[in-house]
């Protein structure tokens, strides 16, 4: 995280693992009479393929997702890449607590897990 391009990007992580910065908009795009307001996002993605091929390089490319906020009453773009799995659900919960669930009884009532590997150990 101190590397020069990490410096030179003015990336910053905080406590839940994002990696953030803030993207300025030049003048010429702020100002430019053909150039609406709607298409200033297409300018961020443009300006953050250094950005992208350095996370890709760390091997961050499969594991982050990047997403712009605008900065009220600013000309600039907060630029966060989120780590894929962002948020625990009730339902991501629930899916998990069955699943485990179901895990365990199967072991408990019929040692299909433990047999299984036995098999496995015995036959290779």
């Amino acid at each position: 995280m101190d590397s020069p391009l990490w410096v030179k990007n003015n990336l910053r992580v905080d406590w839940i693992g994002r990696i953030y910065t803030v993207v300025n908009l030049p003048p010429e795009v702020t100002m430019a009479p053909d150039l609406p307001k709607e298409l200033w996002p297409a300018y961020l993605i443009d300006q953050s393929k250094g950005l992208n091929e350095y996370l890709t390089s760390l091997n961050l490319h499969e594991i982050i997702i990047p997403e712009y906020k605008e900065i009220p009453d600013s000309t600039s773009y907060l630029l966060v890449y989120y780590p894929y799995f962002r948020s625990f659900t009730k339902w991501w919960i629930y899916t998990r607590i069955i699943f485990w669930t179901s895990v365990v009884l199967i072991q408990h009532y019929t040692h299909w897990f433990s047999n299984t590997y036995q098999w496995i150990i015995s036959h290779f």
